[in-house]
């Protein structure tokens, strides 16, 4: 999934509608993706980065994808303000683990 992409799905996700443009009219958003270490026994976090009025997003992310699924993490900030858990959560949350996985920034074993 390229960049264009993920930040359409993730507005339309955001402010509950579709849109008709294509991919290519979101060229202008551009973001960085850090992803902290994994230290100990503490989960990483995951920073989104960017100039647009959505960023930063930031969010924790469990060695458990179900929990991410599911929406069971204590963090995940849009704009720095919290995102409460919801169904428009976990489509977020599951969108946001679809890009990371898909472009190779972040790998889980369903051990």
């Amino acid at each position: 999934m390229n960049k264009n992409t993920f930040i359409k799905k993730f507005l339309e996700t955001y402010v509950n509608t579709t849109t008709n443009h294509p991919d290519e009219s979101y060229d202008h958003i551009d973001f960085d993706v850090m992803i902290s270490p994994k230290y100990e026994n503490r989960s990483c976090i995951a920073v989104f980065s960017g100039d647009h009025g959505i960023f930063p997003i930031i969010l924790e992310i469990t060695d458990n994808p179900y929990h991410m699924e599911l929406g069971y993490i204590d963090v995940f900030l849009i704009s720095n303000k919290p995102v409460r858990r919801s169904k428009k959560q976990r489509d977020l949350l599951k969108l946001i683990m679809k890009y990371l996985q898909e472009n190779s920034l972040l790998k889980f074993s369903h051990d």
